[in-house]
């Protein structure tokens, strides 16, 4: 269009002004395409967005429908240049920009400091790997299978957890989780046994994906979740909450 509108525009003033149309036709039509066809209507567009994009949508439909056998050329002509000139795509950032995006809003107060802090920690929770999050062998509170009911009380009562792992022979091989209700509704104290009380642990690999994690655990009903090494053995747990807090920020639970 402003190239048609150009060439238009210069023959018009070189007929009627000679030599120095040429001139004036670049003059008059840069202003006209600047004022008419740039400024004017990205400004209504971006004051009235969905007005703007209304008014517009039935005259691009029908622009579309005009130019689609232009359109089928030109995509053959673009494949066909593909085959013949090979052009390594260059992967787009999309969380990059987006935290860019998110950066600029807050700095120009479209969004205050804890909505970007939220909106960040969300961009960047899909890239996040268990191992980056989760409490380590050393740090976790286990208890071995041979634990006595007074003792696993205990251990309730120091720590103040709802779930606790359970393993056999050493800290790398967790064969369950025991839950403070399963432990506090449990009647038959004469003939204990840790076995009975134990829930089959969730587990997962150190660079499984939080996000997926998060799915994962919600599909199975699990809290809690065990998570291994390259070799098999505890590397370290996950709590839902550990998840959340990613998003969210500390939680103080009771």
């Amino acid at each position: 269009m402003n190239i048609a509108s150009a060439s238009i525009a210069t023959i018009v003033f070189t007929k009627y002004y000679g030599d120095a149309g040429v001139t004036i036709s670049t003059i008059v039509m840069t202003i006209v395409v600047l004022i008419f066809g740039e400024i004017s209507p990205k400004s209504l567009s971006k004051e009235s967005p969905e007005k703007f994009a209304m008014f517009s949508t039935p005259i691009l439909k029908i622009l579309m429908i005009i130019f689609t056998p232009l359109n089928f050329l030109f995509g053959l002509w673009k494949k066909m240049m593909s085959k013949v000139i090979k052009v390594e795509e260059i992967p787009i950032e999309v969380e990059d920009e987006l935290l860019t995006m998110v950066e600029e809003a807050e700095i120009k107060g479209g969004i205050d400091e804890h909505e970007s802090k939220l909106i960040r920690s969300a961009i960047e929770f899909n890239v996040l790997d268990a191992n980056q999050i989760l409490t380590s062998r050393v740090d976790m509170i286990s208890i071995p299978k041979e634990t006595t009911m007074e003792d696993v009380r205990k251990v309730f009562k120091e720590n103040k957890f709802s779930r606790i792992p359970v393993y056999e022979n050493s800290t790398d091989n967790v064969i369950g989780i025991i839950n403070v209700k399963d432990f506090l509704l449990y009647d038959n104290a004469q003939k204990f046994s840790l076995r009975d009380l134990l829930r089959q642990p969730l587990y997962t690999y150190e660079y499984k994906k939080t996000a997926e994690l998060m799915v994962e655990m919600r599909k199975t009903s699990n809290n809690i979740i065990i998570v291994l090494d390259e070799y098999g053995a505890t590397a370290g747990l996950i709590t839902l909450e550990d998840i959340l807090e990613e998003l969210v920020g500390n939680i103080e639970d009771e």
